[in-house]
């Protein structure tokens, strides 16, 4: 059953950065999260960066995390609140624009600082180097993004019910349309490979509690609904899905987002709502 929360969501870094055009700090405070059949998630996430030339950008930030997993999920069906401080990350990002199009390539560095107890750290330092291309056309804005890491990332559209450690692929390409200034109507596809045998760390299973596949739990790969910790198959881990969302970006550099998505892989529906803030030498 899903919860209608106002859950909060903006850019990740890779496609915030990529927006600075002089030197200077800049600070970022987004607010993000889901809503699932299995888990309503949520993620504070503050970014500060320092752009030395447009060629060259800096940032660290630390997440915070807020999950509420559902009564069918939860211990004893008492649903509560697992709390918690995520990895602290590290970024540089390279923002190459010309006529042809617009590349950034963005390699970010969790450390683990987060608590494993909450699926928010795999006890090992991880890493996702994310390459997007993309340029307007008019009123249309096609984009690609090709990245490889240790550890499966949260998305714009999915705030992930687990931490993974494992090789991965992984590719996303989808298009923007300016339907009226300042608000956009977006969609994209995407897909995750894993190359070697993967760790996952539930966010939404509590420790020690272990539970069998109940009525819809587990089903179609969803090991983190069922167990805390398990090493699996690539194949578990493979996934693609689709996002839709509405975007509306002011002049003042508030962003504010809704969407779905579904992950075709897990058979997983997923509410996104999103409010995020900008300060600094940022100017889209």
């Amino acid at each position: 059953m899903y919860r209608l929360v106002f859950l909060l969501i903006v850019l990740l870094p890779a496609s915030a950065w990529a927006q600075i055009d002089r030197q200077g700090f800049s600070f970022i405070q987004r607010f993000q999260g889901n809503a699932t059949a299995s888990a309503t998630i949520l993620k504070s996430d503050t970014t500060v960066g320092y752009a030395f030339d447009p060629y060259m950008n800096f940032y660290a930030g630390l997440p915070l995390y807020f999950t509420r997993p559902d009564a069918i999920v939860a211990p004893g069906g008492a649903a509560q609140y697992l709390n918690g401080i995520g990895n602290l990350y590290v970024g540089l990002q390279v923002p190459i624009r010309n006529e042809a199009a617009n590349y950034t390539s963005d390699i970010v560095v969790m450390l683990p600082t987060g608590s494993k107890d909450r699926g928010l750290n795999t006890g090992r330092v991880t890493f996702d180097w994310n390459n997007t291309v993309q340029r307007t056309f008019g009123s249309v804005t096609p984009f690609g993004n090709l990245g490889i890491g240790n550890t499966i990332s949260d998305t714009m559209f999915f705030i992930r019910p687990f931490t993974s450690l494992g090789l991965n692929g992984h590719f996303e390409g989808g298009a923007s349309l300016a339907v009226v200034p300042q608000v956009s109507v977006n969609a994209s596809a995407y897909s995750v490979r894993a190359i070697n045998t993967q760790r996952i760390i539930s966010r939404i299973v509590d420790r020690p509690f272990v539970r069998g596949p109940g009525p819809g739990l587990g089903g179609s790969g969803r090991v983190f609904e069922i167990t805390p910790e398990i090493r699996v198959l690539p194949d578990v881990v493979n996934d693609y899905g689709f996002a839709t969302w509405i975007g509306v970006n002011s002049e003042s550099n508030v962003n504010f987002q809704v969407g779905y998505g579904r992950s075709a892989s897990y058979d997983y529906d997923t509410l996104f709502f999103g409010l995020g803030f900008r300060i600094g030498t940022l100017n889209r």
